[in-house]
């Protein structure tokens, strides 16, 4: 166990990414961010999350000897374990935009990702299921796939012909770069340093950011303000010494 007891139960790596989820990966960067010395446990066997979390879903954290599950309950966890550098803005009006802009990359962002990284550009079953024997990967994708399609029709994204999607997720990405362009600051809420909003939100962007998705790499990059602020707050976090070795870039 680490010296700071953080016990970390996650998705597998994705290629560069340190976890396939999004959420994942938030956490991920709340610890780096923190500097705190953590352990990552990969859980392979879905078959397993019970065992884990009686809600059978991931990130979850052992955190100050408490299973904490959720990945906005698990930095919150963390926030009380190690309060500097802080994460939540103490001025209340802050505080209160850095929860708006989480469960806004949370609920509104990740829809978007899942639709564009398996109904868009699908992965190559080595990027997601590179933990699976060769053979077995094919079949693992198509399940998941389905699985996914299944997830997004219920929430809605799901029953959008893709052009529409493509446009909605255009207009997200600039109202994001517009944001960021009137912040006043390198960070969402124009602070000097990151705060939860840009970790939340920078966990979907960086899920999009990625080599296997070069169309929605290309989208991005179109916005000079988000790719200015994507490259700090992944200096501020994976950019630190002293924790897990930093991942290639995209």
């Amino acid at each position: 166990m680490s010296s700071s007891g953080v016990v970390l139960y996650q998705y597998p790596r994705a290629g560069r990414l340190e976890s396939v989820s999004p959420f994942c990966v938030k956490v991920h960067l709340a610890l780096k961010y923190k500097r705190l010395p953590y352990e990552v446990v990969d859980v392979h066997n879905r078959f397993l999350l019970g065992r884990i979390t009686p809600r059978g879903r991931l990130p979850a954290a052992d955190v100050g000897g408490e299973r904490v599950v959720d990945s906005s309950d698990i930095v919150a966890a963390l926030e009380r374990l190690a309060p500097d550098p802080p994460l939540y803005p103490a001025e209340s009006l802050l505080r209160a935009r850095a929860q708006v802009y989480e469960d806004w990359a949370d609920e509104v962002l990740y829809p978007y990702v899942l639709y564009w990284r398996w109904l868009i550009e699908p992965p190559h079953p080595t990027r997601a299921f590179a933990f699976l024997p060769i053979f077995l990967r094919p079949a693992a994708i198509a399940y998941y796939r389905h699985t996914v399609q299944q997830r997004l029709r219920y929430q809605g994204t799901g029953t959008k012909p893709e052009s529409v999607v493509r446009n909605e997720i255009a207009a997200e990405l600039a109202a994001l770069s517009a944001l960021l362009a009137g912040a006043g600051g390198p960070f969402l809420l124009g602070t000097a340093e990151p705060t939860i909003a840009d970790i939340a939100v920078f966990a979907q962007i960086d899920g999009l950011y990625w080599k296997p998705l070069p169309q929605a790499m290309a989208l991005l990059e179109r916005h000079e303000s988000i790719m200015t602020w994507y490259r700090a707050v992944d200096e501020r976090t994976r950019g630190r010494e002293g924790l897990n070795s930093p991942r290639d870039t995209p």
